[in-house]
Formats: structure tokens, sequence, C-alpha cells
């Protein structure tokens, strides 16, 4: 599957620190699900961009067009996690890129999978999964 304009690929290598709903490298391990919205396409970009501002340390670097780059930092050891979502007519797709070999593939997979969910939770207007990487 080619990626969506915009999202890019996960770099290649040994070490899976990059996950995503493109991800065409064969590793299950980096391929995530698009979450299927009904939502237009500008409410769906406003939820993800109040979900994105939950983020740990989390700041916002470019967004526009259905497109939002962002960077999170842990609390402990100050990793930053780089995260684009893009929005597309019924779908959302992520990529989410650590640092190389440090964070385990699992870790990006939750977070990922957190950040959907919580972006889910906000289209719809429920409360936010309890998520423990995004905060309230």
């Amino acid at each position: 599957m080619a990626a969506p304009e915009g999202l890019g690929a996960c770099p290649s290598g040994r070490v899976p620190d990059c996950v995503s709903t493109a991800d065409a490298s064969g590793d299950p391990r980096r391929r995530l699900t698009p979450l299927g919205v009904a939502a237009p396409i500008a409410d769906v970009s406003a939820a993800a961009l109040r979900v994105l501002g939950r983020l740990p340390g989390g700041r916002v670097l470019e967004r526009g067009a259905g497109r939002i780059r962002a960077r999170a930092v842990s609390r402990v050891l100050r990793l930053r996690t780089e995260v684009v979502v893009v929005v597309l007519p019924g779908a959302v797709h992520v990529r989410l890129a650590g640092p190389r070999g440090l964070l385990d593939p699992r870790t990006l997979r939750e977070r990922a999978r957190d950040l959907l969910a919580a972006i889910d939770a906000e289209i719809r207007g429920w409360d936010p999964p309890d998520g423990g990487w995004l905060r309230r």
C-alpha cells in the first residue's frame, strides 16, 4: 500500500522504530489499521488537533490541508516521538517514529492505537479512553 500523500513512509532499518497505517515493509509490528470515519474532514482534523494537544510534551510543528505533524516528548527520559496524522475522506492515517532502538515496537504500536482511539472518541464526543500516553 502506498502511503497517503503527506504521511511519509517509515524509514527502513533493522529496528522497527516506526509504525504506520501505510507501512509497506511487510513487518507486522510496523503496520496499523487506519481509523474509519464518517465525519467531515474539517471536523476530524479539529478533533485530531485537540488530541495532539494532549500528548505529553506535545507540540504541533506543521498543519494544513488534512495533515498535522507534531512532536511528543516522554515525561521521564525526554525521548521524542514524531507523530503525523493525515485525514482523508473516510479514514485517519497515522505514523509514529521514535528514537532508533530506544522504544520497544510494542510501545509505539500502543501509542498509535491510543492516539487513534482518542481521535475516534473526540469525534464522537465520548470521554477519551484511559491511555497511559495521553493525558486528559
